[in-house]
């Protein structure tokens, strides 16, 4: 499974995206954080199967964001609007 999303038209250099993927899990909301540096994922297959039945329901939102260099995160666009995916 690949998420991919189109950048906005000015990027500041050194910005990154921080991606969050949300689905349940028995019961639970389960959130997962990734920084990545390009308008794409691929989804590992470690998530396959982890969502509940019986659709197997993904949500995902992404941010454009600056890393400083003591590891904080300022941001630098609101997250995008909530996407989902099916993953049987």
């Amino acid at each position: 499974m690949e998420l991919k999303w189109k950048p906005p038209a000015e990027l500041p250099a050194g910005h990154i995206y921080r991606l969050v993927i949300r689905y349940r899990q028995s019961g639970s909301v389960v959130e997962v954080p990734i920084l990545v540096d390009k308008p794409g994922y691929v989804v590992p297959r470690s998530l396959h199967g982890a969502a509940d039945q019986p659709d197997r329901t993904y949500e995902w939102q992404v941010q454009v964001i600056y890393k400083t260099e003591q590891g904080g995160i300022i941001p630098l666009s609101p997250f995008s609007e909530l996407r989902v995916f099916h993953w049987d």
